[in-house]
């Protein structure tokens, strides 16, 4: 019994350092970003069970883009970490980002669901996608 708890806590000390080593430890943004992901993903499933859109396949893959985001917040705090200031702002601003893309899947998904959303809101995502999509075209 020893010997598995011991094991097990081996584990966990090695999967938190490796935690700690990718994103330079927890923060409150991070779990506002966990938090969003995982109404995006549900609200996503919910519309396409809807709609009768719902396949495994789409939910493999919006679980394999959540997971590439992660990579990305590493990335991000890799960068903090070589600029040697010590601060987490590149991290910090890449969950930001990345927490307002998931905040706008959700509002339409619930969109896709049916649920009202109000005209004001609408507009104000159709403008933040427009402006995105041009800057990716320049």
């Amino acid at each position: 019994m020893l010997l598995l708890q011991t094991f097990f806590i081996g584990i966990i000390s090695v999967l938190l350092s490796v935690f700690m080593f990718l994103f330079g430890g927890w923060s409150y943004l991070l779990s506002v970003l966990v938090a969003a992901m995982l109404v995006d993903y549900i609200s996503g499933i919910i519309a396409s069970g809807i709609n009768g859109e719902l396949s495994s396949s789409y939910g493999f893959k919006r679980i394999g883009r959540k997971g590439l985001i992660f990579a990305v917040i590493a990335v991000a705090n890799f960068a903090d970490q070589l600029s040697g200031s010590g601060s987490t702002m590149i991290r910090d601003v890449v969950i930001i980002f990345y927490l307002i893309n998931e905040l706008i899947s959700i509002i339409e998904n619930a969109g896709r669901a049916g649920v009202p959303i109000p005209q004001a809101l609408t507009d104000k995502i159709k403008l933040l996608k427009d402006k995105t999509n041009s800057n990716e075209k320049e």
